[in-house]
């Protein structure tokens, strides 16, 4: 799995540089580029701080920063959905919660 942030988000360079490489070793999708890009406000309706679709995780500074979240919070958080994409799960159901929750804790342990 190869990491992208095409527009440099610090919180995202931090990310990549710390886990980067433990997720590629763990992740069962060898071949998968994920993209990480900014939530524009306009297109945030849900006030969501993620939100993933296929192999792109966007996120909202500007909800991140209202919520006041801390580096690990939002580390945990972007650990979490890339077990979804990791694992090829959709994001409903308790199962699929539950193993992204499992990946995201492995790559802190």
């Amino acid at each position: 799995m190869k990491l992208e942030n095409p527009y440099n988000l610090p919180v995202v360079d931090s990310f990549i540089r710390l886990y980067g490489e433990s997720i590629a070793e763990k992740c069962n999708r060898k071949d998968s580029i994920i993209s990480f890009l900014p939530l524009p406000d306009v297109e945030n309706r849900y006030r969501d701080i993620l939100v993933r679709y296929r192999d792109e995780i966007y996120i909202s500074i500007s909800e991140i920063g209202r919520l006041g979240l801390t580096q690990p919070e939002i580390f945990a958080a972007l650990s979490h959905e890339l077990g979804h994409i990791a694992y090829g799960m959709q994001p409903f159901g308790i199962d699929a919660e539950t193993r992204a929750d499992i990946f995201a804790a492995e790559l802190w342990a």
